[in-house]
């Protein structure tokens, strides 16, 4: 059908009722109406679908008020009066109670409705169910205030090497830099985000001590913001533990060697000797000391 056949055929009554009830059934978005008072006079499956409630519990039981929170109703009683009265739209949030208890966080369009003789009758609203986009944003914010509860450095530097976000750790590392944001940071970190952001690729292990501690980054290029984002993690206490190891397997090493030693002499004093010697290496002390 063309657009002027779509418009003579709207000006006929009966199609054009015909249409209005088909997408007021079919709209993905839930449709209500109630009289002055909140009585719910009809609704779509989508409202049912978004109350939970079957079309025969809202009818014989509900109201707007019924499935709105209490600290909503005074606020949402102003909107809807001043919708009834004025007959100008409006649109606002708020939240209904499902039949199981749950909230669904909502953005309504309430309009003035009409009875057949042209005066107010109550009211109408088209509803847009928040819940996807408030998660959402529930997320977004856990993400933001992430870095700034990380304990080690969260920093966020540009390609010329300016601060552009750092956390409360990461402020330590700055004052050592005699940086901070908005500030370049040393000409050994400009090399490096160069390097980063022209190969695109993550850089891991990156090291550095400060105040007897010691960190590993993993750096993370942002190509279209032009940025590096450098998430610290302190190793301070991985480092002492693979020194023990170390140093413990040093000492293995050398009693394996007095070992064999003693399997090939019987020499008791080159015995002692070389058993000071190895004990002496292990420990790193000066042959003199002793």
């Amino acid at each position: 059908m063309t657009e002027k056949g779509i418009r003579k055929a709207a000006q006929n009554p009966t199609v054009l009722i015909t249409w209005l009830e088909c997408l007021f059934e079919n709209s993905k978005d839930p449709i209500a109406f109630a009289d002055a008072n909140g009585n719910l006079q009809a609704f779509n499956k989508a409202f049912e679908d978004l109350t939970g409630y079957s079309r025969d519990e809202l009818v014989e039981n509900k109201t707007f008020m019924d499935i709105t929170p209490e600290e909503y109703q005074a606020f949402e009683a102003g909107r809807v009066r001043g919708v009834f009265e004025t007959g100008a739209s409006a649109e606002y949030e708020k939240e209904y109670i499902r039949k199981d208890g749950r909230r669904v966080p909502v953005l309504l369009n309430a309009f003035q409705v009409k009875d057949e003789a042209g005066q107010p009758f109550g009211t109408g609203v088209i509803i847009k169910d928040l819940t996807e986009r408030k998660l959402a944003e529930t997320q977004m914010k856990d993400l933001a205030k992430f870095p700034s509860e990380d304990p080690s450095p969260v920093l966020r530097v540009q390609a010329d090497g300016t601060v552009l976000y750092s956390n409360e750790a990461g402020y330590l590392l700055l004052d050592e830099w005699s940086a901070q944001i908005g500030k370049r940071l040393p000409r050994i970190w400009l090399d490096l985000i160069a390097d980063i952001l022209s190969s695109n690729e993550v850089k891991r292990g990156v090291e550095l001590s400060h105040g007897g501690r010691i960190f590993t980054f993993t750096c993370v290029p942002i190509a279209r913001g032009m940025y590096v984002n450098f998430y610290g993690l302190d190793i301070t206490e991985q480092r002492r533990v693979e020194e023990e190891r170390a140093q413990n397997k040093s000492l293995s090493d050398a009693l394996n060697d007095i070992n064999v030693k003693l399997a090939a002499t019987l020499d008791i004093t080159d015995i002692l000797l070389k058993i000071m010697e190895a004990a002496i290496s292990a420990i790193g002390c000066d042959t003199g000391a002793v």
